[in-house]
């Protein structure tokens, strides 16, 4: 309700402003040229090298220009994941204009891209009937959403590919609106290109065909029938191409790959990271059945009929685990986007407000702003789909029919955030159009609750709204629990977060005493050793320790040497052994503090997983399980006349 208000106030006061048409062209320049200088910024301070799926894509495009075909071998990645061959070929072309290793010129692509997304979103949105402030909400949304920005750095196709299918979505509705040839070339072109970029943009090319079908009928089935044609046949023409180039290249056609079956099963899995992630299953299969596709086939085959034999006869087992899988792709509101950049090394030293944005603490900060933003845009859509009466016009079941296919999609399909980033995004204008719609109705209702007209959709929608979150909040019920009201990882994150940033504290000389006494404090007990040393709890007012923070991690170096506190092997064991030990750079001198909630000179200080520094009854310092008692907890005095 508050979000709506907000919406509502806003929206009256933009109201009275007048937009000419070249006002809202320029405003429109001015947001697209906004999203790619934030694009071109990240590119440039990032400078990643890329690295798994990047890099094999990479090599092979390498491979294929210096005679190495080892990739395109029977065991190779590419000959294994042939999804992969459109983009190695186009990397390849790319590599004989700008070199080889040149990553920061696709990565300027994907810039160009990101600016060609929300264009081409913004021009959808205009074909389907939104106003000229909706379409400029959709741009300013795209400079404050951070997840695509940040995917400009991934060299994988994501965007381009992304790019090319709202391009094709485009001119198709373009043409039903003026049957011009352009547009249905344009839109074949386009929707070919994309699928040769990336094999998931084929839900977005059978969306097109379904819904050509659905305006097949009238006066002008012939030019439907006729892009119909013409799209299966770039799509035929594209794919001939690609393997033609490839097999002409390295003088044989490629062997039979991996099974698309393969990732179906793999996607009905249990995981490490969550159900239905990626686990290794479709490769090791390959193997296993001897690097024959349909026995692989055959294989993955059996085994979704018994996961699905498995999930029927315990529906509590399937509501879990479809709950979980659907939770790890679609309620991550960053779509893995930190983890694109953080996973990579750079070529440079990259400027501080980068490393930040990704530390642990900048991607928690990040997390809960793109978690509002997130919700905004489900809550928009659902409000679309309750009040919009257009929703099966003009263009806005073509969005609803892609969403919705990457939604089903992906329920069986090998799970990951990044996947299902495209989808999200065409839910912008949905939800742009959503927040419309409802605040035209709230003006309808005030003016009815005026004339004591109290009963109308709106307030049936705020009664249902409420009736189902008290169902929600208060419901035991196994599906809700295990699809919607999921916490299973709540405390992990919250202990992954406290563990991996440190709260701000000034950079200085300190002592640190023990909670209970002061007059105690953790001293080296030979500060001239120059290798390692024994420490101990003394009233020592002299040995000090130098705390500097570098990336949400703390050093503890002992002053006028060269010892820093040290976890002894790197065990993290109860009742680990702490020493001074010379700097070595590993994760044995890397510690966090964290403030105690109460009292604000006393810290905890861990390091870790789960372990802070503790002392026990007899002035031991060690290592225990973090439990937040008073032996862990340490009192920091600076001395500020050093």
């Amino acid at each position: 309700m508050i979000l709506v208000s907000v919406v509502f106030i806003t929206r009256k006061k933009i109201r009275k402003k007048s937009f000419s048409y070249l006002s809202v062209k320029n405003r429109k320049i001015i947001l697209l040229f906004s999203i790619g200088v934030i694009g071109t910024l990240i590119v440039l301070c990032c400078h990643t090298i890329p690295r798994a799926d990047q890099l094999g894509i990479i090599t092979a495009a390498q491979g294929l220009k210096q005679g190495d075909f080892t990739m395109f071998e029977s065991g190779g990645y590419i000959q294994m994941c042939q999804n992969q061959s459109g983009i190695v070929v186009f990397i390849y072309f790319l590599t004989m204009f700008f070199g080889e290793n040149n990553y920061i010129v696709f990565q300027l692509l994907n810039v160009v891209a990101l600016i060609l997304i929300y264009k081409e979103l913004a021009e959808i949105a205009n074909f389907a009937g939104m106003n000229k402030i909706c379409q400029l909400a959709i741009l300013l949304f795209g400079i404050f959403f951070l997840p695509l920005t940040l995917y400009t750095t991934f060299v994988y196709g994501t965007l381009i590919s992304f790019a090319f299918a709202l391009k094709a979505v485009k001119h198709e509705l373009l043409f039903f609106e003026n049957w011009k040839w352009r547009d249905l070339l344009f839109a074949a072109c386009s929707i070919a290109l994309s699928v040769m970029l990336k094999s998931n943009s084929l839900i977005f090319m059978i969306a097109m065909i379904l819904y050509a079908l659905f305006k097949i009928v009238g006066n002008y089935w012939r030019k439907v029938l006729l892009l119909l044609i013409t799209i299966l046949l770039f799509q035929w023409i594209q794919g001939v191409a690609v393997n033609s180039f490839i097999a002409n290249k390295i003088g044989q056609s490629m062997k039979s790959g991996i099974s698309p079956w393969a990732y179906i099963a793999m996607g009905l899995q249990e995981g490490d990271k969550a159900d239905g992630w990626w686990n290794k299953y479709n490769s090791r299969s390959y193997f296993d059945n001897g690097s024959d596709t349909n026995k692989q086939a055959e294989a993955a085959k059996r085994y979704i009929n018994e996961r699905l034999n498995y999930f029927a006869s315990d529906w509590e087992y399937a509501v879990q685990f479809m709950g979980h899988k659907l939770a790890s792709q679609w309620n991550n509101p960053t779509f893995q986007c930190f983890w694109v950049v953080n996973k990579q090394q750079s070529n440079i030293e990259q400027p501080e407000w980068i490393k930040r944005m990704y530390s642990v603490r900048g991607q928690n900060f990040f997390s809960k702003i793109l978690n509002l933003l997130q919700f905004m845009v489900l809550m928009g859509s659902l409000l679309f789909c309750v009040f919009d009466t257009s929703r099966i016009k003009n263009g806005w079941i073509m969005l609803q029919t892609i969403f919705v296919g990457g939604f089903l999609f992906h329920v069986f399909w090998e799970a990951k955030c990044q996947y299902t980033l495209p989808y999200f995004i065409l839910l912008i204008p949905i939800a742009i159009k959503g927040y419309s719609n409802i605040c035209h109705i709230v003006e309808q209702t005030i003016q009815k609750v005026g004339n004591r007209q109290y009963i109308n959709r709106a307030s049936v929608f705020i009664m249902l709204v409420f009736g189902i979150a008290g169902f929600v909040r208060f419901s035991s019920s196994v599906a809700i629990n295990q699809m919607i009201k999921i916490a299973d990882n709540m405390d992990e994150y919250t202990q992954y977060v406290q563990f991996n940033t440190t709260d701000k504290i000034t950079d200085g000389i300190y002592r640190i005493c023990p909670y209970e006494n002061d007059k105690l404090s953790i001293v080296c007990l030979d500060l001239e050793n120059k290798k390692n040393s024994e420490i101990a709890l003394m009233s020592n007012q002299q040995n000090q320790l130098e705390i500097k923070t570098i990336d949400d991690r703390v050093y503890l170096r002992f002053y006028n040497s060269e010892l820093y506190l040290d976890l002894r092997n790197n065990k993290e064991i109860e009742n680990g052994p702490i020493q001074a030990h010379q700097k070595n750079n590993t994760d044995a001198q890397k510690w966090v503090l964290k403030r105690d909630c109460t009292q604000k000179d006393i810290y905890y200080i861990l390091i870790g997983t789960q372990s802070a520094l503790s002392y026990d009854s007899e002035g031991k310092i060690c290592i225990k399980k973090f439990d937040g008692s008073n032996t862990q907890k340490w009192r920091l005095i600076q001395n500020t006349s050093v």
